[in-house]
């Protein structure tokens, strides 16, 4: 029991080193008879019967539940406590135990054989946002969020913050040995005494509140910034809750590895936070300090950089945002667990290419260092094709007005992307009941009595039941397939008019087929996508994984004498998880 408590309580200690995890370990120091402690983690993913086997010394713990409150003081009695208000764990008595898990946020009396030498236990848990439930009725089995390490606040002084007036009230604390009045627990001045943290203490106090430190901090998701696989930007509203100026410092921290039988962590996430009026995320590589007035609310952004987020889709990032007060009322340290994973490209794209310049390429025929033409093997002039008229090859004459053109792409599981001119999302004619809504090129292949629900996305610029393979979609790609081909007597060819004589190809006594370029050309369009590496200034939070940006570029050969290009900006959002297109 004693060498459980001592694991128990060093795990606790390295939650509270640099790491890259929501886990957290903290340490107690246990001695012979009853202590009292205060855990910040929660160590529910295991019992209690496996938590503490390491240390069979410890013989049993008691939580104090304040939802049902004793008014009596402790010392009033020199008995083992005992009552509704507490929840009992005890060492090879299942009878006698009520519960069989560590939570964050209580005080729980634990009791180490009197015959056992001082332990030193280690907790790991999850990370939780602190908590102290104060109630009107008195008495309180309460700990504080205070340095692990470094001088804390007195009690008077923590409080007082609060609006606690504590006076000469004394605060009784557990110090080993058996329960006796005046010894065990021990009478401490509040004035003078200071708080130690992972101590739960007695405390006396006939108002109801929910305060635990100087510096409130609630979390937009709840109990901790969890991002999952792609969501984008979350907040942290910070509260002054003292009538005098509170300086606070944001650092990132990071944890233990998993306990076994839990997610493995792949590495910190990497943060970037945005304060009040900022117009800009920053990245939280190191201390940023802050200060807040007298009862000031302050709005802390949290997102991901997910460009930064390396490994298999799934593959789970943690660590803990830090907060501390370091001026005002100094000494109060709280972590906020932050979760990430890796999500996955696979899925449904759509957005749109904005064309804002187009040009011609001037055929230059390539010449040797004389001056001559170079010719091939075929035996003709070799061409260069960089030149276009004016500039480079990426710059072209600019239009009047950009024009816009839908983008479709869909992205297999492993990555593969298909530029598409029509999609179906619906309920599909058979499908398995738990995935009855998938993606086809078909609309036959949809169940039939469902179409009204069903969602049809195309594009009028592309060759009609386009699906045309364009290479891997990541940050960075550059995406490109064969050219998509428009014959010049396909109906589809804007140059082929069925009523037009001159555009029907055929000669003069409509009897003979003419060949291309007679009356109507070949079309050939090479479209390139070439996705940006690092997000745009002005890029959403979910950049990488939800949402895309990059250059549109289009090479069109066959209705002009030389090949036009086309060029502008492409902005991709992903609005299906799917990963497969139904075939049958």
């Amino acid at each position: 029991m004693k060498k459980h408590l001592a694991t128990f309580l060093l795990g606790i200690l390295l939650t509270a080193l640099p790491a890259s995890a929501e886990w957290r370990t903290e340490t107690f120091t246990i001695k012979p008879g009853w202590n009292a402690i205060y855990p910040s983690v929660d160590a529910s993913h295991v019992t209690l019967d496996d938590l503490l086997a390491p240390y069979p010394a410890v013989l049993e713990l008691w939580r104090w539940q304040p939802e049902r409150v004793d008014p009596r003081l402790p010392e009033n009695t020199t008995a083992a406590p005992a009552g509704v208000e507490w929840s009992t764990w005890k060492r090879g008595l299942p009878d006698e135990t009520s519960f069989n898990s560590l939570a964050a946020n209580y005080g729980y009396l634990v009791h180490l054989s009197e015959t056992s030498n001082p332990l030193t236990i280690s907790i790991k848990g999850r990370a939780k946002l602190p908590e102290v439930r104060w109630r009107g009725d008195a008495l309180h089995l309460v700990g504080f969020p205070v340095l692990t390490t470094g001088t804390t606040p007195t009690f008077s002084t923590y409080l007082a913050a609060g609006g606690f007036a504590l006076g000469s009230a004394s605060i009784l604390y557990y110090n080993g040995g058996a329960l006796a009045n005046g010894l065990n627990p021990l009478s401490t001045p509040g004035n003078v005494s200071r708080i130690k943290r992972g101590q739960a203490y007695w405390v006396r106090l006939n108002q109801f509140s929910r305060y635990y430190g100087p510096l409130k901090i609630e979390v937009s998701a709840g109990e901790k910034l969890d991002f999952g696989s792609k969501s984008g930007t979350q907040s942290m509203l910070l509260t002054n809750q003292t009538t005098s100026s509170l300086t606070y410092t944001l650092s990132p921290a990071a944890s233990d590895s998993a306990p076994a039988g839990q997610p493995s962590v792949q590495g910190a996430v990497p943060l970037l936070i945005k304060v009040d009026a900022e117009t800009a995320f920053t990245s939280l590589a190191g201390i940023r300090t802050l200060t807040l007035a007298a009862g000031a609310v302050s709005r802390v952004q949290v997102t991901v950089d997910r460009t930064a987020m390396a490994g298999a889709v799934g593959a789970h990032y943690a660590s803990l945002l830090k907060l501390t007060t370091t001026a005002g009322v100094a000494g109060q340290e709280v972590y906020v667990p932050v979760t990430a994973d890796v999500g996955t490209l696979a899925g449904l794209w759509i957005g749109e290419a904005q064309i804002t310049q187009v040009g011609s390429v001037a055929i230059r025929y390539e010449r040797d260092a004389a001056g001559n033409t170079v010719y091939g093997s075929d035996g003709k002039p070799r061409i260069v094709e960089d030149l276009t008229t004016p500039g480079s090859s990426t710059t072209l004459p600019g239009v009047k007005r950009a024009y816009p053109l839908r983008v479709i792409l869909h992205v297999n599981a492993v990555g593969q992307a298909t530029l598409l001119s029509h999609i179906y999302q619906g309920t599909l004619a058979v499908a398995p009941p738990d995935e009855p809504v998938g993606l086809v090129r078909n609309e036959s292949l949809l169940d039939p009595a469902s179409l009204r629900t069903a969602v049809r996305l195309s594009v009028a610029h592309l060759p009609l039941d386009t699906a045309l393979p364009i290479g891997s979609f990541a940050t960075g790609a550059t995406l490109a397939g064969s050219p998509l081909i428009t014959a010049y007597d396909a109906a589809l060819n804007p140059f082929v008019h069925t009523y037009h004589p001159d555009h029907d190809n055929l000669d003069a006594r409509f009897q003979n087929k003419l060949p291309a370029g007679k009356e109507s050309f070949d079309i050939n369009r090479t479209i390139t996508l070439k996705l940006d590496g690092v997000a745009p200034a002005d890029a959403d939070s979910n950049w990488g994984t939800t949402s895309m940006t990059g250059t549109y570029s289009e090479r069109l050969e066959g209705p002009y004498k030389t090949p036009i290009r086309v060029q502008g900006s492409v902005s991709l959002r992903k609005i299906s998880d799917i990963p497969a297109i139904t075939t049958n």
